[in-house]
């Protein structure tokens, strides 16, 4: 796992010595994705310069040093990532070619750019498993390639500068201090960013600059070289998801046929998954997902594997929601894993805070953000530089509430008048449960998608959107559209509601909010992240199942479930979904108080110009009175607030 960056500057823009010290500032940016080595390669004729900084997992050799040259010396790739099934790409390339003695390491990395040659590009991602996203030149044609994988596991961010220079990286503060960009802030993200508490790919907080979508890759022809900043140019598709979403039928076998062929295709994916030349271990939430990666992992095992949970010790335990840690260590103590709790504190968390801004590039307000970095961060301190996680599990096969509510909330409230909508929506908003954590901001989701019940994308949009108006927050009250997200659910009619909630789960939340939180957070501190349900092949098997087997009588992934019953009791494998939620409400009432009340003040809000100080006041107070749980929003506008005034330090 690493950190790439690079530049392609208009001729006679630099010199070569101009260029090296362009990436060079670049990389000291990135250092933390790859703390073990830097490398650069340049052409000043094509005026390009490639980056990368190293975090060393295959091969830790000076064979494995990126940026790597072909063979044949015609491709320069600045790479990544993991490719999983290397080892048999490598046994296939070398016998269609019958080379003996072709491979000069043991790296990925050469396994990719070997086959790039031999095969060209596409057939060589076609048949690539893994996570990645990189830089490759083609010296012979000339051409630049900028490529991310099929689900956007890795970032990557491209676009241009003052200069009209074609700038990349791994991370946007790669871009922040080179003399030419310009670190202007795109109004319209702002306003997705408050919507959904992210900026949605292809958007970026900068302008002029672009996520490059999962699935996709970007060629630039550098004989042509007409491309700039009001000229962007046109991604190309090498893995479309609807299509494999929507071209996959349905295998029609029994239940034992699909739970044992799941079972056998995660034990394959898995092994791979666990190939690495460093230390590695699962977190372990309980939950039914890494429970189940763990249990796999630790059955093939003929050591201990380490897992690892954050835990909430100071929460009161009569009805503390947020602290699974005495669940997972159960779940350790009958696998016989290594296990430790990393408890997650007041004291930590003002720790941790001050460290958001820079840990997330970019605006980012999942409150998971927290315990996520601590775990990263402690993990890493152990020594451990690779491990497994769950993610992706929710998604591909039914897991979340949504996924079951929303197709009955679209299925009945079409067919409601909206006066009874409104009605509707209001009695379950003002429902009388305690606020354990998000439970009543939850509820007011629901109210929402209630309210708008008539199209199923206006169901989705309102429980996964914190404001469904942002510009209610914005100094700019602009009335412009901020609805970002792909949008399939009122096309397909003969699918699911629940499938077609699940297909925008994966190609929305899934990418933009659990992606970008567990990468940021592991690569801030050197630690790679691996999620085995994200494999291509578990993927595909996911959208051939019958909707039966992720969901039934309500409940969501039962697939897994029966799964995990061949390594765990029943009592340990967990009905109820807690999600890696924290107890932010309290918190911000609490410790978070005064770091929250100056970041909110009159004078620091009117000054940075983005947003409506007597709006803001309101959600506040409100929320700090206990009138409302608002905490989700409030966490928004605090991060947002963070991140500004620590991006805008000169």
């Amino acid at each position: 796992m690493c950190g790439i960056f690079g530049l392609i500057a208009k001729k006679n823009t630099f010199n070569e010595n101009e260029l090296i010290n362009k990436v060079k500032t670049m990389k000291n940016a990135l250092s933390h994705r790859g703390p073990d080595s830097f490398g650069f390669w340049t052409n000043i004729e094509s005026n390009i310069v490639l980056g990368h900084t190293r975090l060393a997992i295959l091969d830790k050799s000076s064979a494995g040093s990126q940026p790597m040259i072909s063979k044949s010396n015609r491709y320069v790739i600045s790479f990544n990532g993991e490719i999983y099934n290397h080892k048999n790409l490598r046994r296939k390339l070398s016998s269609d070619f019958n080379e003996n003695n072709f491979w000069q390491g043991d790296s990925d990395t050469e396994t990719l750019i070997e086959c790039i040659d031999k095969w060209g590009l596409e057939m060589t991602l076609d048949n690539s498993y893994g996570m990645f996203a990189f830089a490759l030149l083609d010296k012979i044609k000339n051409k630049f390639y900028l490529v991310r994988d099929r689900f956007g596991e890795k970032p990557l961010y491209w676009g241009f500068d003052n200069l009209n220079s074609f700038i990349f990286a791994s991370e946007i503060s790669a871009f922040k201090n080179l003399d030419n960009f310009s670190c202007h802030i795109d109004e319209k993200a702002v306003g997705l960013f408050f919507k959904y508490g992210y900026v949605p790919y292809p958007k970026c907080i900068y302008k002029n600059i672009k996520q490059l979508n999962p699935g996709k890759f970007l060629e630039i022809n550098l004989n042509e070289n007409k491309y700039s900043s009001k000229k962007f140019p046109k991604e190309k598709t090498w893995w479309d998801l609807n299509k494999k979403f929507f071209n996959n039928p349905k295998v029609k076998k029994s239940d034992a046929f699909h739970i044992n062929h799941l079972e056998k295709s995660l034990k394959s994916v898995i092994n791979e998954f666990s190939l690495a030349d460093v230390p590695l271990g699962t977190f372990l939430s309980g939950g039914i997902d890494s429970s189940l990666i763990t249990s796999i992992l630790q059955s093939t095992s003929k050591s201990r594997i380490k897992t690892f949970t954050i835990s909430f010790p100071e929460e009161n335990s009569e009805i503390n929601t947020f602290d699974e840690s005495i669940h997972a260590t159960c779940v350790a103590n009958f696998l016989g894993t290594d296990h430790q709790n990393i408890p997650l504190t007041e004291n930590n968390i003002t720790e941790i805070i001050p460290k958001m801004a820079q840990v997330y590039s970019e605006p980012f307000s999942d409150a998971s953000q927290i315990p996520t970095t601590l775990l990263c961060e402690s993990v890493r301190n152990q020594n451990i530089i690779v491990a497994l996680s769950g993610d992706g599990g929710d998604e591909l096969f039914g897991g979340y509430n949504r996924h079951k509510i929303a197709p009955i909330i679209f299925k009945y409230g079409k067919y409601l008048r909206p006066e009874f909508r409104k009605f509707l929506g209001l009695s379950i908003e003002n429902l009388p449960i305690p606020e354990f954590g998000l439970n009543k901001d939850k509820l007011q989701k629901i109210a929402n998608a209630i309210y708008s019940s008539d199209d199923l994308k206006n169901v989705y949009e309102n429980i996964i959107s914190l404001w469904n108006f942002p510009n209610k927050v914005l100094f700019n009250k602009n009335q412009v559209s901020f609805n970002e997200l792909n949008a399939n659910s009122h096309s397909y009619k003969e699918y699911l509601p629940n499938e077609l909630i699940m297909l925008e789960d994966i190609q929305n939340y899934l990418v933009n909010d659990i992606l970008c939180k567990i990468d940021r957070a592991s690569m801030h501190f050197g630690l790679e992240t691996r999620a085995p349900f994200l494999d291509k092949r578990i993927a595909e098997i996911a959208f051939k199942l019958p909707l039966k087997m992720k969901i039934r009588n309500f409940e969501g992934k039962w697939i897994l479930k029966k799964i995990l019953n061949n390594y765990l009791p029943n009592n340990l494998i967990k009905k109820r979904k807690k999600g890696f939620s924290v107890p932010i409400s309290k918190w911000l009432r609490g410790p978070l108080n005064e770091w929250c009340n100056d970041l909110l003040s009159e004078e620091l809000i009117k000054k940075q110009g983005f947003l409506d100080f007597k709006e803001i006041e309101k959600i506040r107070i409100k929320h700090m009175s206990g009138e409302k749980d608002l905490s989700s929003k409030l966490w928004a506008i605090l991060m947002w607030q963070s991140w500004l005034l620590t991006n805008t330090k000169k």
